[in-house]
């Protein structure tokens, strides 16, 4: 049973053998169930009472206050969020136990325990059968191994190896706390590089970068709504069409280009006839970089290698 709380005081915990998320409110302490049913155990995405897990175990807060939860015996990290009490997957497939890294339903886990958020909405998972802490990154839930291998061990160093790992938190210097199974007097330290939660943060720095981050996240979801798209790239036989207020606000190469572009008027830039031609660089690197502008993050190696269906 994992627990996590809110801004405002109110606990949330993953009531594991009711197969259902409570919440604990300020004040008075009434509880209620955020979401699935006392008792009734299985797997739906959906809202409050239609939504069900099995065995919810450990859960926590990400940096939109929703919560993440891993949810053990069907194999996945789900999402709920808090005001409207709607569940989602995030990575994994219920009933489809095993260790594959891959992309949202693509993934595997095998028992997830525990869960921990990094100040850049990074979800890390405690993966106690496969001996692994995972992480889920980015809006297309991209799932790799941090640290672990498949056998079990205590083994530091760079090919580290754990026996069941239950627990994972995050410290104020963005290193992983990680607590096993069958050592629960004995906490193993993962200098892992992440951004400490927003919750441990100096308060200047939770002042300055929650709302710096909330714009990144809305630019990012800007990026696959092509049919808000005023202006389009023809790139490597591909025609990309993308928002030029995003780019010239982002980058001088854009806001340039742009300008030079004499006669273009808001909403020719799909037009026929209209598209600037962007030579001697492939469709998926040029995609790369508008990802790069869009979201602040840097790509994943293959997506240098994809690119976007013609328009």
């Amino acid at each position: 049973m994992g627990h996590d709380e809110d801004a405002q005081g109110t606990i949330f915990v993953a009531d594991s053998h009711n197969h259902c998320v409570r919440q604990v409110a300020p004040g008075d302490g009434a509880v209620t169930t955020l979401v699935g049913v006392g008792g009734e155990n299985g797997f739906a995405d959906g809202q409050c009472a239609a939504a069900r897990f099995k065995y919810p175990c450990g859960l926590a807060l990400d940096v939109n206050s929703h919560l993440i939860v891993a949810d053990q015996a069907n194999n996945c990290i789900r999402k709920v969020t808090t005001a409207e009490g709607l569940v989602t997957t995030v990575a994994g497939r219920a009933g489809q136990e095993g260790f594959a890294d891959g992309e949202g339903a693509s993934a595997r886990f095998n028992s997830p325990q525990s869960v921990a958020v990094d100040g850049n909405d990074n979800i890390l998972v405690a993966d106690m059968y496969n001996h692994r802490i995972r992480m889920i990154a980015g809006a297309r839930a991209r799932v790799t191994t941090v640290t672990g291998s498949r056998e079990a061990g205590a083994v530091d160093g760079a090919s580290a190896r754990f026996d069941m790992p239950i627990a994972v938190v995050l410290d104020e210097d963005g290193r992983l706390l990680v607590l096993e199974k069958n050592t629960p007097n004995q906490l193993r330290v993962v200098e892992a590089s992440l951004s400490p939660p927003l919750q441990l943060a100096p308060k200047v720095l939770r002042t300055t970068q929650n709302p710096l981050q909330e714009l990144q996240q809305d630019y990012a979801m800007l990026f696959d709504e092509t049919e808000l798209a005023n202006v389009t790239f023809s790139v490597d036989g591909q025609r990309v069409p993308t928002l030029r207020c995003v780019l010239a606000a982002r980058s001088p190469y854009f806001r340039g280009l742009f300008k030079s572009c004499k006669g273009m008027r808001e909403g020719e830039g799909s037009a026929a006839g209209q598209d600037i031609v962007i030579k001697d660089v492939s469709a998926g690197a040029f995609c790369a970089l508008l990802r790069f502008l869009y979201t602040h993050n840097l790509p994943e190696e293959e997506d240098y290698r994809e690119g976007l269906a013609e328009g």
